[in-house]
């Protein structure tokens, strides 16, 4: 959502040889509904920390923006489709992030209440801001140095890093 489709089809084109012109292309966007999930990646860490807070105890959720099937998708992709104890789609909803309500939901389904969950993210203005306005503690994963931040939360660089924030 706060990626440039031009960023992320150089990207494409990088490192999957897949060439889209984005700007030429009328189906683009249905390209990228349907097919981008086909590329994703978990960051090199995620699956050791999501075992290691599971170990710990902790309830683990999903709250994403996207139509329900490319997010799904990319869940079971990763191997994450049953991993998590809520998943929460937008598009499933009808509000997505950075609208608190979401976030509200997710602590709901995830039987908790907002101020007693921690939301990581890596988009400030949809992640971060969303997660603060819900009352949660937001924890801002950007591994690129210094930026300025408009709420109050925790930084990170790396996912490894909150097994130092969660005992």
């Amino acid at each position: 959502g706060d990626i440039n489709k031009n960023y992320v089809s150089s990207a494409l084109r990088e490192r999957f040889g897949i060439d889209l012109d984005v700007m030429g292309n009328p189906d683009f966007n249905q390209w990228w509904e349907t097919n981008l999930w086909k590329y994703t990646e978990l960051f090199p860490d995620a699956m050791e920390v999501l075992n290691e807070l599971r170990k710990r105890g902790y309830r683990l959720g999903v709250v994403t923006n996207g139509t329900s099937y490319s997010q799904h998708q990319k869940l079971a992709k990763a191997g994450l489709d049953t991993f998590f104890d809520a998943v929460v789609v937008s598009g499933d909803l009808k509000v997505k992030k950075p609208n608190p309500e979401i976030f509200r939901y997710a602590a709901e389904k995830i039987g908790s209440a907002p101020q007693d969950c921690a939301f990581i993210g890596d988009l400030f203005a949809r992640d971060i801001i969303g997660a603060y306005r819900a009352g949660m503690k937001p924890i801002w994963i950007w591994p690129h140095g210094q930026r300025m931040m408009t709420a109050e939360c925790t930084r990170i660089q790396t996912l490894k890093d909150l097994l130092d924030l969660f005992h």
